[in-house]
């Protein structure tokens, strides 16, 4: 799942902040000479064994013949191409993890309830949102954005790849979790929480 990158700006420290896919491949590069450990394998041995994603891995190179659907991006020179074999080593920490609709749910799911944490403060700090007075993204924490939902409040991610997409969001009030993902490269799927209507999500008492 990619990083946010709303604007190219050159920032002065200390005085705004933006988040590209640049910073999360070098925040997994850090933590891989932190920890003397692959990427992949802290992924496999924190995240997706202990929550049961067996579906889902860290893939720093092209997909191998047949282990994933295709992915096609569509522009109207080339017309539709599939660009399943684009090596993800260019997503790093920012977009390398190939998964489910169901684990990416599971992911989902440990993080809302703070199973995903050492320390329960730990995900308050990543809802810590700062205002962006975007369209789609109402506000941005670290590495979660509120997406400016109509009628409840929401927060996820969105992320991208040349073939594919992914969309995520949790609904507090409702309890709930929505995951999208398509082998289309260029649907404006990142729109999705924005069209879906509060009659969906019915608080839970």
């Amino acid at each position: 799942m990619a990083g946010l990158n709303r604007g190219s700006s050159v920032l002065e420290p200390g005085q705004k902040w933006n988040a590209n896919s640049t910073d999360y491949i070098l925040l997994g590069m850090a933590i891989e000479i932190a920890t003397n450990r692959r990427l992949g394998d802290l992924y496999s041995t924190r995240i997706f064994k202990p929550l049961g994603m067996n579906a889902t891995s860290y893939l720093a190179e092209s997909p191998k013949a047949g282990a994933v659907v295709d992915g096609y991006y569509t522009s109207k020179k080339l017309g539709q191409n599939n660009v399943t074999g684009w090596n993800l080593s260019q997503g790093g920490a920012a977009g390398g993890i190939v998964s489910t609709a169901v684990d990416v749910a599971k992911y989902v799911e440990a993080l809302a309830t703070g199973e995903l944490f050492e320390k329960a403060a730990t995900l308050q700090e990543m809802l810590d949102f700062e205002a962006l007075g975007d369209a789609v993204l109402k506000g941005y924490g670290l590495g979660i954005a509120e997406f400016n939902t109509a009628g409840f409040e929401s927060w996820g991610h969105d992320g991208k790849t040349p073939g594919f997409q992914s969309v995520w969001f949790y609904v507090p009030d409702a309890k709930t979790t929505v995951v999208f993902l398509t082998n289309s490269g260029t649907c404006q799927a990142g729109l999705l929480p924005l069209l879906a209507p509060a009659t969906l999500f019915t608080p839970v008492q």
